[in-house]
């Protein structure tokens, strides 16, 4: 009996090692797919490297910013001590939250400007430039007594120390 091969299942030679898997072939499908999951892994770690890198820089901006902040009220501070300073040596009267202010941001200051201190005929009177946010506390100044500002208390040590007491 003679078999047709042509209408077979079986395909001619040329075709049946077309079809024939090998086994070279399976090992670059391995390696495919290795390489793939190597550069997905490396692409998955350069993100998490970009977004640490970007919650670093959002830390930093933030202490930046702080910073911007409290340099800018350090300013506001100065400016206020300087303003006091200048109403005190110019022999203005100048209100007593001032003066604690003024001792309180900057002691040096306020010790120069004591000394430094004018004598005037009609000194002017002055409203508080200082709003302590810190000191919110009302003081009753006719509850104290023989209250003096802190100038009057310079004074009368600087009249003492000349009189040689």
């Amino acid at each position: 009996m003679r078999v047709n091969y042509s209408s077979s299942a079986i395909p001619p030679r040329s075709e049946f090692q077309k079809a024939e898997p090998s086994y070279k072939s399976d090992k670059t499908d391995k390696t495919e797919v290795i390489d793939k999951t190597e550069k997905k892994d490396k692409r998955v770690e350069k993100l998490e490297e970009m977004r640490n890198n970007y919650t670093m820089l959002s830390e930093r901006l933030e202490e930046l910013r702080e910073q911007d902040k409290a340099s800018a009220e350090g300013a506001k501070i100065r400016i206020k001590c300087m303003k006091i300073a200048m109403r005190i040596v110019s022999g203005d009267e100048v209100p007593p939250e001032d003066h604690r202010f003024l001792v309180k941001h900057d002691p040096g200051l306020y010790g120069k400007s004591i000394m430094m201190r004018m004598q005037k005929e009609n000194p002017e009177k002055h409203k508080r430039i200082s709003r302590d946010e810190e000191i919110n506390e009302k003081i009753d100044i006719e509850s104290m007594g023989d209250y003096q500002s802190p100038a009057e208390n310079a004074a009368a040590v600087n009249e003492n120390e000349y009189a040689g007491e």
